[in-house]
């Protein structure tokens, strides 16, 4: 563990892991660092998801005392983007891991204010993508009960139902560019996933809310 900074008064703990590059013996680097795989993260969303949206800048990811992962906006127009992950990821690389997946959906078309299980369903998707991506253990554990677990599990029958899911995600999301998943419509959930049930579009299309 690296010890980081004081703030408000504690120091944090950090899997040094997630902060460190070390150079290999072959001249290479080692690419643990959650700045290195942020990389592989966005890389991974845009092959299934298609472009994230190039006005708003990433700038990386940081530790927070706060209760939950989220991102902040920054900047005079409010177009750079920071990560922040908990304490419980600083100290547990498997989980920061998870989580930062599960944020770069997010990262995609950043801005939106409020979500639906549609769009958690699928960053918690790509968690489990960008988990088998990195070589972590993956199970339904990581999601835990309630609307993320949900959430996947709606996300999962609409990808059995409609093999071309991704693919149609994409589509969504580019015409017009950069589209955010909350603005879909029942219309355009009906053009895009037309062998998906009634009752699992209504399901997906509500608005989200955490337990």
């Amino acid at each position: 563990m690296k010890v980081m900074p004081v703030i408000n008064g504690e120091q944090m703990l950090v899997n040094s892991s997630l902060v460190l590059t070390s150079k290999l013996s072959d001249g290479d680097y080692s690419c643990t660092s959650l700045s290195n795989r942020l990389g592989q993260s966005l890389q991974l969303a845009e092959e299934l998801f298609g472009p994230r949206n190039p006005f708003y800048t990433i700038l990386g990811v940081d530790f927070s005392t706060i209760d939950h992962p989220t991102q902040i906006f920054i900047g005079t127009q409010h177009r750079q983007v920071i990560v922040l992950l908990t304490q419980k990821c600083a100290q547990d690389e498997m989980n920061a891991l998870y989580t930062l997946g599960h944020e770069t959906f997010h990262l995609l078309s950043p801005g939106a204010t409020i979500g639906t299980f549609l769009e958690e369903g699928l960053a918690v998707f790509l968690s489990h993508c960008f988990m088998l991506l990195t070589k972590q253990p993956f199970s339904r554990d990581c999601i835990g009960a309630g609307s993320y677990l949900e959430a996947y599990d709606d996300v999962c029958a609409l990808l059995l139902c409609c093999h071309d899911m991704k693919e149609k995600i994409s589509e969504f999301r580019n015409a017009p560019e950069f589209r955010q998943i909350t603005s879909m419509t029942d219309e355009e959930f009906k053009r895009l996933f037309p062998l998906a049930p009634d009752q699992l579009r209504a399901r997906l299309l509500r608005q989200f809310h955490r337990d």
